[in-house]
């Protein structure tokens, strides 16, 4: 029997892991990192065997075939070891696409737009009566529709990890919503390597398929000058763009009018409605890596990474989410490593809160907590006096740096915590 082994726990994995089970091979899933529970209760339902928290390499060379989820880089020594084996590694869109029978793919790429367009397509169709599954990187994945359901259309967002690993795999319709430049670090930080990537969604279409992108797209600068970075200084030298836009505003009786303000624009937004943590994330991490590799720096205490977000990472998958933030922690000086602390606003007074939680605290109010745990740092012992006084009595070290739906007072705390970890004569 062929042995097909899933390398990440995420939506792609889990879903790529029973579509391989229902299909008769005998599967493997290995995840580094935590695997959320509600995608564990569903490999257990499935009676997928799966291991969390580190990879038995044993297990996984073992494997004819390798499904590798989109957000671990080929950098990974798993990966590398697994290629040196000379073990097909395959995406899970290469892989669900064998057992698509007569059913057709829309899929959607781009840097900016993909989940806006990839839901647009997917609600027209549906609402129009066709049987029409959506996945890919966004909403369930196309190997769990494949293995649940039958369709006779697949409207697919997909990134260019995901393209990576796609061979055989066709698509019908192809759209292009644009190419800017971005995650360069997984491609040599070449700008025409990302190119190269997304047009991948071309390869195997023939006469009979449609691609569809704008012949109009330049590729320019969001901030001055083309840098990725400006002081705060410099930006505020510049002088914005003013636009004239409307904003509700409630009257004394509970009536809503609409009241027209001027708002300043010195920049245009990278991402309109969406979350684009993991790439905030790698800005970060080269940063810090350019920091700490500066001799001068050699014996200062390492950055603190105060990383604050109000929604889920829109961009990635939280494979790729943990590696990245991986990434930045491992980074330090000879005075220890880079702390990222994550900070995440809720606006759910009602729900639990997470605080610096400690070790024993392995219960989490949802995934998304979970796993901005684990891409947080364990706080350094001089810190853990602030930490206990903060928390309150019974608190134990060691804590992660992070909170989650935390209250006033608590993110106060958190970014305070340096100075008041800090005694002075």
């Amino acid at each position: 029997m062929k042995r097909i082994v899933v390398l990440g726990g995420g939506i792609s994995g889990y879903g790529s892991a029973i579509l391989a089970k229902k299909k008769g091979f005998d599967v493997f899933l290995s995840d580094s990192g935590h695997i959320a529970d509600r995608f564990r209760e569903r490999l257990d339902e499935w009676e997928v065997p799966y291991e969390e928290g580190g990879h038995t390499e044993e297990r996984i060379l073992a494997a004819s075939e390798v499904i590798k989820s989109p957000g671990i880089p080929e950098t990974a020594p798993i990966v590398r070891r697994i290629r040196e084996a000379g073990i097909p590694v395959i995406s899970e869109i290469e892989f669900a696409g064998r057992y698509i029978g007569r059913a057709r793919c829309i899929c959607v790429t781009g840097s900016n737009g993909k989940t806006t367009t990839t839901s647009l397509i997917y609600r027209i169709l549906r609402d129009a009566g066709m049987n029409v599954a959506l996945g890919g990187n966004i909403g369930e994945s196309f190997a769990y529709s494949v293995a649940t359901g039958e369709y006779d259309w697949y409207v697919l967002e997909l990134s260019s990890f995901q393209l990576d690993g796609m061979y055989r795999f066709r698509a019908h319709i192809g759209v292009l919503t644009n190419i800017t430049p971005d995650h360069l670090d997984r491609y040599d930080h070449c700008f025409q390597n990302y190119v190269d990537a997304k047009m991948r969604i071309t390869q195997n279409m023939t006469s009979r398929d449609f691609f569809i992108y704008s012949g109009d797209d330049e590729v320019y600068p969001l901030l001055p000058g083309g840098r990725e970075m400006v002081s705060v200084t410099e930006l505020a030298g510049i002088a914005p763009t003013l636009r004239r836009t409307a904003v509700e505003c409630r009257l004394p009786d509970g009536g809503i009018a609409l009241r027209e303000v001027t708002v300043p624009t010195w920049i245009e937004p990278h991402a309109v409605g969406q979350t684009p943590m993991c790439e905030a994330l790698r800005r970060i991490r080269d940063l810090a890596a350019a920091w700490c590799a500066d001799p001068a720096h050699a014996e200062s205490f390492p950055p603190v990474v105060f990383h604050i977000t109000d929604g889920e990472a829109t961009d990635c998958d939280d494979e790729e989410l943990r590696t990245v933030a991986g990434q930045i922690r491992d980074l330090g000086t000879a005075d220890g490593r880079v702390l990222l602390i994550n900070i995440h606003i809720a606006a759910d007074a009602e729900g639990r809160s997470v605080f610096f939680p400690s070790e024993e605290e392995s219960t989490y109010p949802n995934r998304y907590a979970a796993l901005l745990c684990d891409c947080s740092s364990i706080m350094p012992e001089v810190f853990e006096a602030a930490i206990r006084e903060a928390k309150g009595p019974g608190a134990l070290p060691p804590f992660r740096g992070v909170s989650y739906n935390a209250s006033a007072d608590q993110l106060v705390a958190m970014l305070n915590i340096g100075s008041i970890s800090v005694k002075t004569e």
